[in-house]
């Protein structure tokens, strides 16, 4: 149903990883940690002497190399996991690849800040700036590559999100572009964002047209600048999905006449034979007819073959189609072995429970009960993250005339949240906030009044007690992950300031804590990634919903450019799991403002009014468009010329916040 393109894995990225080793507001206004200012200005809050700073830049210095050892060591232990396909272990490289990562970007800008203090050019930055650029394009990349094959879409298309990002600031690297956003579009799709998906596909094929289809031959580089070739059958699932059936057809008949070679052709066949079984015309027979002997035909040459598991998948769905079940049966169990081994060896688990799924139906046709029940229960196994095989089985029911699989329901049963509010703060140099402290109890207030938590399931931090170890430890150490279990629902709620995101060097934003340094900003605050990295590794599967009201405004003393530096949060590049709705309260370069008009933040006022009026909403969607507009409103209105757009992005549903815990399970 589906072709992924993963020889690169092992033809290109070990000497890429080579290159990347070795090139190793004032009060009651707009929140943020600094007034608006020019950024080209040198003058700063920091309140190092000279000679204090240039020892910190020397230190600095240090570091990156240091940091720089670290890395390469990661990188060797990244591929060895890989091939050994110890996915746990796998895991664990890639956080401590991601905490080596938030080392660099804190040691590099703040090394920018102490440049910035001192009056200097930046310039002999340039090296070190490269260097994390390279290294987490090419890292970015390969995770989201692997993770696909895992199984794990949505940390597929995170990754594939951050790698993008930085190809735009990364000289000469946007020809990397197809490429990764046909990953980005595979991984979409099997994630169930097909609205997404299509789009990310349609910019592959188009930024791809004109240049040549990515070469494959064992032992070569591969033309990483190309067109990906699967691209346009990746379209084509997704256009099934939508049940734009006809457009499927007509774009797999343009792909078959342009394919680079008999593989290509042969996968595409396949799958034209399949969404010609769902055409409700009376010529799709004959289609069908024809487009399994073409690819069984285009597909007998197995020697030549690049991807020589997918063909067999192929190979066996177009049996299937045509009716033969135990040539299918064979077929698809030569495949499925293959396609479940490493991701080096070109293994995809997600292709071994999509051919499952078509084992499964191929037997029960077969009266192979037992078979059918075991192939069923290992495809049913990746849906919760990978939601497009309830897609692919409700496509088989029509193909079979027969419903095997009917995906049920989960209800929270328990519901958690920690609420954080910053007001003050420890470093008098960062100024005090009016509202977060009555934020997050009002928030709180509102949980357990209208949302159905109990009071003693809510962690509320404020001023001296939100500090970042007792924030981290909250969500990750002793409290979250020992109470609560699978299906449970998780809010987290935060109120304070917040840092930049500097999209040159691909550093995500930062949530400032009662102990966070002026003189050690990005060392001492804690970047949002980290804190949803946390929420996915010690929490998985719990229900996820995370709103943050920060944001940063301005540029006093650090370094600062309007072509690179984000000034909100950007939930898409944060988001890495179906479970989780992320929410942040301003986008673009935007203020988040405190209310002239009554004691909170504009938006976390809006946020509970909205919630608390609207109490039975099938989608946080519904209701976040009109806090949208609500808080939209009130910052146009009050702060002439300014503008506020909150911003959201997951696939959760999150009706689980208006609703109390028994209407959860009604």
């Amino acid at each position: 149903m589906k072709k992924l393109f993963f020889v690169s894995i092992c033809m290109s990225l070990i000497g890429a990883y080579a290159a990347a080793a070795v090139a190793a507001d004032e009060i009651g206004s707009g929140k943020g940690l600094y007034r608006d200012r020019p950024s080209q200005a040198t003058d700063s809050n920091l309140s190092l002497s000279r000679e204090a700073a240039q020892a910190r830049l020397d230190e600095n210095a240090s570091k990156s190399l240091e940091l720089s050892t670290q890395f390469a060591t990661l990188v060797q232990k990244h591929l060895e996991l890989a091939g050994k396909y110890d996915v746990d272990a796998f895991r664990k490289n890639d956080d401590e690849l991601a905490t080596l990562f938030e080392k660099m970007d804190a040691n590099y800008l703040e090394s920018r800040m102490l440049y910035s203090h001192l009056g200097l050019s930046e310039e002999p930055l340039a090296v070190d700036k490269k260097s994390i650029q390279d290294s987490k394009m090419f890292m970015y990349k390969s995770s989201a590559i692997f993770n696909l094959c895992f199984g794990r879409p949505m940390n597929s298309a995170q990754l594939s999100r951050l790698s993008l990002n930085l190809s735009e600031h990364a000289t000469g690297k946007k020809e990397f572009e197809p490429d990764v956003l046909y990953y980005l579009g595979a991984a979409l799709c099997w994630a169930g964002d097909y609205k997404n998906a299509e789009s990310q596909l349609r910019s592959a094929i188009t930024i791809g047209k004109g240049r040549p289809f990515t070469q494959l031959k064992a032992g070569e580089a591969v033309n990483v600048g190309g067109q990906n070739p699967f691209a346009a059958q990746q379209l084509a699932t997704v256009l099934l999905a939508e049940n734009e059936t006809g457009k499927a057809i007509d774009l797999l008949r343009q792909t078959r006449a342009t394919a680079p070679s008999d593989e290509i052709r042969g996968n595409a066949d396949a799958l034209l034979a399949v969404a010609s079984s769902l055409d409700a015309n009376q010529n799709s027979r004959n289609v069908v007819r024809e487009s399994v002997a073409n690819a069984k035909r285009e597909l007998s040459q197995r020697q030549s073959q690049t991807l020589p598991a997918i063909a067999t998948e192929s190979l066996g769905i177009a049996s299937a189609v045509e009716g033969n079940y135990a040539e299918a049966d064979k077929l698809l169990s030569e495949a499925i072995p293959k396609l479940q081994d490493s991701p080096i060896k070109l293994g995809n688990r997600l292709e071994a429970a999509q051919a499952s799924l078509w084992r499964a139906y191929c037997r029960d046709r077969l009266g192979n009960k037992t078979g059918c029940d075991q192939d069923l229960k290992y495809a049913m196994s990746f849906v919760d993250d990978a939601p497009h095989l309830v897609t692919v089985s409700k496509m088989l029911n029509k193909v079979f005339g027969k419903e095997l699989f009917k995906p049920v329901a989960k209800n929270p049963s328990q519901k958690w949240a920690i609420v954080v509010g910053l007001s003050d703060f420890a470093d008098p140099k960062i100024p005090k906030l009016k509202y977060p402290k009555k934020d997050a109890e009002d928030v709180a207030k509102f949980l357990i009044e209208h949302a159905g938590f109990q009071s003693d399931h809510i962690r509320t931090l404020t001023n001296d007690g939100a500090t970042r170890d007792e924030f981290i430890n909250s969500i990750a150490g002793d409290w979250l992950p020992s109470v609560t279990k699978p299906d449970d629902v998780v809010f987290i709620f935060v109120s304070s300031h917040g840092t930049p995101a500097y999209e040159d060097v691909g550093a995500m934003n930062s949530v400032v804590t009662y102990d966070t340094k002026m003189d050690q900003l990005f060392s001492t605050s804690i970047p949002m990634q980290n804190i949803v990295r946390l929420l996915s590794s010690k929490l998985s599967k719990r229900h996820v919903f995370v709103v943050l009201d920060t944001c940063y405004a301005g540029g006093l003393g650090v370094p600062v450019s309007n072509d690179h530096s984000v000034n909100s949060i950007d939930p898409e590049f944060l988001l890495s799991s179906n479970y989780q709705l992320l929410v942040s309260s301003s986008s673009g370069n935007e203020k988040s403002w405190e209310s002239k008009r009554y004691p909170n933040s504009v938006f976390t006022r809006q946020m509970i009014d909205a919630l608390t009026a609207n109490k039975n909403y099938e989608r946080f969607e519904s209701v976040f468009d009109l806090i949208q507009m609500r808080v939209s409103e009130e910052v146009s209105a009050d702060h002439k010329g300014t503008t506020q757009t909150p911003s959201f992005s997951g696939l959760w549903h999150g009706r689980e916040l208006a609703k109390d815990s028994r209407a959860a399970q009604e």
